[in-house]
């Protein structure tokens, strides 16, 4: 397992199977503090499985 890092996105799998992104916002050792950008109503943190995806957002810019 690697460490979570500053500013990755990541994926939360909620028990229904419904899926919501985020980005972490502070890490501490394996623990990290994440923005849910969908909102955190029925989030079940016992529950709910996160992937990080081991990079951050991207933006095309012309």
């Amino acid at each position: 397992m690697s460490f979570p890092s500053y500013n990755e996105i990541v994926q939360l799998t909620l028990p229904d199977g419904s899926v919501r992104g985020g980005q972490v916002l502070e890490v501490s050792g394996k623990k990290a503090v994440v923005q849910v950008f969908e909102g955190t109503s029925g989030v079940d943190t016992s529950a709910t499985r996160v992937s990080f995806s081991g990079s951050s957002m991207k933006l095309a810019v012309s």
